[in-house]
């Protein structure tokens, strides 16, 4: 770490604050005190809850915020490093969360290493809304929060030409073959291994068509119709988080 882009141990009082500063969050307030722990379970980025004291605190300063990291296993650092996972992240919220309808939380920091992909978000803290468990599934109110965010997330730029500008963004067509020709079927098999005691066979065969669905998005853009992949079972990749995202922002009156 650098820094620029320093690791959670490394992020002091004085340092947030001028973080905090800089990103408009704080005018004169001065953050005195701050604990961190970690959260989350990220497979690819390590996430911390920093709470925050203050000297002469404003009424707007941020009780607490999130950090992502990444990840301090070096077997998950390089995973997210390979598949370009810190780059996309940070430039989301540098480049593209502000043009779009989806709900985010507000980033204060966003920056990364581009020679070493040492990187840091510093977002603001949605707690004490939930997050949905992955594995017990959610209720059709918080399915249909989250098939409305995917659609926020994509509606506003479909077919945007600007975004073919976004190396970091464009699908490289002989990496994302290699992956999915190579990678994803051994792991398709494990999953369905694991999980064939869980799972219907139903969305057992929808996992079994990701690859083809995966292709069909890469190649074919014009429209949602063409992808044999139902987008029910695209909704059910999407982060599930954005289920108490949503009803969070409705919920304070924020567009």
């Amino acid at each position: 770490m650098n820094s620029l882009t320093p690791g959670p141990l490394q992020i002091d009082p004085d340092w947030m604050t001028g973080a905090l500063r800089r990103a408009g969050a704080l005018r004169e307030s001065r953050v005195a005190d701050m604990t961190s722990k970690p959260v989350g379970n990220g497979l690819v980025g390590d996430s911390y809850r920093f709470d925050l004291t203050y000297e002469d605190a404003e009424p707007d300063a941020p009780a607490s915020v999130i950090g992502k990291f990444p990840a301090a296993d070096p077997d998950s650092r390089r995973a997210g490093s390979a598949h370009l996972l810190y780059l996309r992240e940070v430039s989301f919220y540098r480049e593209l969360a502000h043009t779009l309808a989806i709900h985010t939380p507000r980033p204060f920091v966003a920056e990364i290493d581009p020679e070493t992909d040492d990187f840091i978000l510093i977002l603001e803290d949605l707690a004490p809304f939930r997050q949905v468990d992955q594995l017990a599934g959610c209720s059709l109110q918080d399915a249909g929060i989250v098939m409305a965010e995917a659609a926020a997330l994509h509606a506003p730029r479909w077919e945007g030409p600007a975004l073919e500008s976004l190396d970091w963004l464009v699908a490289r067509p002989a990496r994302t073959s290699a992956t999915m020709h190579e990678r994803l079927p051994p792991i398709i098999r494990l999953f369905a291994d694991r999980y064939r005691d869980t799972l219907e066979p139903e969305f057992l065969a929808l996992v079994e068509k990701l690859p083809e669905g995966l292709a069909c998005s890469r190649d074919d853009r014009s429209s949602p119709a063409p992808c044999s992949m139902p987008t029910s079972a695209s909704t059910m990749c999407c982060s599930t988080s954005a289920a108490g995202r949503g009803r969070w922002r409705r919920s304070i009156g924020r567009p």
